[in-house]
């Protein structure tokens, strides 16, 4: 399941959000799912607060720290921060 594959596809940003929470009722580990649903909330449905907590079970869920997402869980436990993540997505 790819992030790319539906935000690829304008407009479907709810049909993203059910195919995550889907995935992540089958299995509450799935890492990546978590990662794409942070993600998803955080750069392209501006919900930070939706977004963290899964940022966050990403990290757990991995054998060793993400060092990019432990940068974008800062930025967001400290929202005053201006944000690569937006820059990047803007970049392409």
């Amino acid at each position: 399941m790819s992030l790319a594959s539906f935000i690829g596809q304008e407009g479907k940003f709810d049909d993203a959000r059910r195919q995550y929470r889907k995935a992540l009722d089958a299995d509450p580990d799935y890492a990546l799912a978590h990662l794409n649903i942070a993600i998803l909330y955080d750069l392209y449905l501006q919900e930070p607060k939706e977004a963290l907590p899964h940022y966050q079970a990403y990290q757990q869920l991995l054998p060793a720290e993400d060092g990019v997402v432990a940068k974008w869980i800062i930025e967001l436990e400290t929202p005053h921060t201006s944000s690569c993540k937006q820059t990047a997505k803007e970049n392409g």
